[in-house]
């Protein structure tokens, strides 16, 4: 289980450094900026999917004393990084990537941080359930 959940893990990762990557040039590469975008908005779905369907429904048969703290951290956790990414994407169309290049890479950066503390926080969370 945990080895399908360091997959999607790595997944995001290699996603997050392209971007990184794409925020680092000088001009705005709006294509390649747009499918960045998509494939880091697919693999987050493809691990919410997997969180949801095969991680949390483990946590909650498992008598272990931590489980519902943790199924409460991370589905409150999700719920406000959903939000945020939300907002991230509303304000950062293509055009406004254009017009403001500084700018969306400050708020990229910001993105690509949460993203990464999230992975970080399932990493710690389910390591001790998990083992």
């Amino acid at each position: 289980m945990l080895e399908v959940l360091r997959a999607h893990h790595e997944r995001i990762r290699e996603c997050l450094s392209v971007h990184r990557e794409l925020c680092a040039e000088v001009e705005p590469q709006t294509g390649r900026l747009a499918l960045s975008r998509l494939r880091i908005t697919g693999a987050n779905a493809d691990r919410s999917r997997f969180m949801a369907r095969e991680i949390l429904p483990i946590l909650q048969s498992r008598v272990h004393p931590d489980a519902d703290r943790i199924i409460d951290l991370l589905s409150n956790d999700s719920t406000k990084r959903q939000e945020a990414a939300k907002a991230h994407i509303g304000r950062w169309s293509l055009e406004a990537i254009e017009q403001d290049w500084t700018g969306y890479k400050v708020a990229s950066t910001r993105a690509i941080a949460s993203i990464e503390q999230r992975i970080t926080l399932e990493a710690d969370c389910l390591r001790s359930i998990f083992l």
